[in-house]
């Protein structure tokens, strides 16, 4: 598997990435670690999950299951740190009246301290932060400044942000001498149509961001039949799924792969 250099960060990542969220719930812990085991065999490097921050020091559901599987993973097979590039995406809590950087900060420091626990990891690679509405940017800037210097992630993203938000927080970020954004995430970019696509690869390139993409077709799950219907975001007559859909006709391929081979066919 080639490796791409992730923007301008001094990661090399596997072209595919693993979203290990699931494992644990679709996917049990023996399945995880053959998982794991065969991605590591076909030269992946690049793991992420997707968490959702907490406004208490509770144990939140969801991904602590999965980092523990992973974290048991490179214990048991021995596995060098620096040979993973391990990515959390991160959604924070909407904030409340009298929220200031030190709160949220403070939300984003125990969710990193719980993953690397349970991870048995001392840093994060890449922390991407996935956009709300009410994400407050300059609030949001200032506070992962300082989690950046205390080495608890070292390098910072972004997921789903509107490409006037990316530029917004690295104009902010320029202007007071902080840390810009490394990494953007597209979560589905074969939409409607594709000028939010293009405006965001136009957008990598002008920043030089790591793009990292979720492919259509992302809904099917891990066993359903190779050549399953898959279930659509939009309606089946849409003009970019229905071509992918007679692509994948045409050569006897799942739509998942042609779709993989479309998001990594761009620069």
């Amino acid at each position: 598997m080639r490796k791409r250099k992730l923007g301008r960060t001094d990661l090399r990542v596997s072209e595919l990435c693993i979203d290990a969220t699931g494992f644990g719930w679709t996917l049990g812990a023996d399945a995880a670690f053959a998982t794991l085991d065969a991605f590591r065999d076909a030269g992946g490097n690049f793991i992420q999950f997707n968490a959702r921050a907490e406004l208490d020091t509770s144990d939140p559901a969801g991904t602590s299951v999965a980092e523990s599987i992973v974290g048991r993973w490179f214990r048991a097979r021995a596995v060098p740190r620096g040979d993973f590039v391990l990515t959390s995406c991160l959604q924070l809590p909407a904030p409340r009246a009298g929220w200031s950087y030190i709160r949220i900060a403070t939300a984003i420091r125990e969710h990193c301290e719980r993953a690397l626990q349970r991870l048995q990891s001392p840093y994060l690679d890449l922390l991407l932060l996935r956009w709300t509405d009410s994400l407050p940017v300059d609030e949001t800037l200032v506070a992962v400044e300082s989690l950046l210097r205390a080495g608890q992630f070292r390098h910072l993203g972004c997921c789903a942000f509107p490409a006037w938000r990316t530029m917004e927080w690295n104009g902010h970020a320029a202007r007071r001498q902080l840390s810009r954004l490394a990494a953007a995430q597209i979560e589905v970019p074969f939409a409607h149509d594709l000028g939010s696509w293009r405006e965001c690869l136009d957008l990598a390139r002008e920043q030089s961001l790591g793009l990292v993409v979720r492919p259509p077709f992302q809904t099917c799950g891990a066993a359903d039949p190779p050549n399953a219907a898959p279930v659509l975001p939009i309606a089946i007559n849409d003009s970019p799924y229905s071509e992918l859909l007679r692509i994948a006709r045409d050569r006897g391929q799942p739509p998942q792969r042609v779709a993989l081979a479309w998001a990594l066919a761009a620069p």
